[in-house]
């Protein structure tokens, strides 16, 4: 995982990253105030790795999925919540198989390079059904000493959020 917000790499870094994790699969996460650097993200790791399967997530590819698709060349969007059928899809990539079609909660590129849209998720009934993010497989630390606030009050900088409810923070 690189985490670009964070680390905040140049370009040649990030590339040299990518090309020694040697991907089958991109994921990149986007909000809308990190939209540019979602998408050079994306063109760094399609310059870096050939045949890479760049798939996107988050609030700004979820509204802007068509564009996100047929302009700038993403793969496949995750759309809203699809915490369950995402990691389906990633399975099906990393088999070999890229027809997309029936993934609830996704929009991918056809062969014909038009975006298409599934059906979306249904809702997580029970969001303690859903597994706690794997900080074992972050650098956590670099998080605290970066010192970012994540709130409108913080007492001291040994945090981390975990978006615990639906809709926007």
């Amino acid at each position: 995982m690189i985490d670009n917000c964070l680390h905040e790499y140049p370009d040649d870094r990030l590339a040299e990253l990518i090309k020694e994790a040697d991907p089958k699969i991109v994921g990149i996460f986007a909000a809308t105030p990190m939209i540019r650097s979602a998408i050079r993200a994306m063109e760094i790791a399609r310059d870096s790795k050939s045949g890479v399967f760049v798939a996107m997530g988050g609030p700004h590819p979820s509204a802007d999925w068509k564009s996100m698709i047929e302009e700038y060349g993403v793969d496949a969007v995750g759309i809203g919540e699809c915490d369950t059928s995402f990691p389906e899809l990633v399975k099906s990539v990393l088999s070999g198989n890229r027809n997309l079609a029936g993934f609830r909660g996704t929009a991918y590129r056809n062969a014909s390079n038009r975006a298409v849209l599934n059906d979306p998720c249904s809702y997580v009934e029970n969001l303690d059904d859903l597994p706690f993010p794997a900080f074992h497989l972050m650098q956590v630390e670099k998080y605290f000493s970066k010192g970012h606030v994540w709130g409108v009050v913080q007492k001291e900088k040994r945090n981390l959020p975990i978006m615990a409810t639906r809709g926007c923070p």
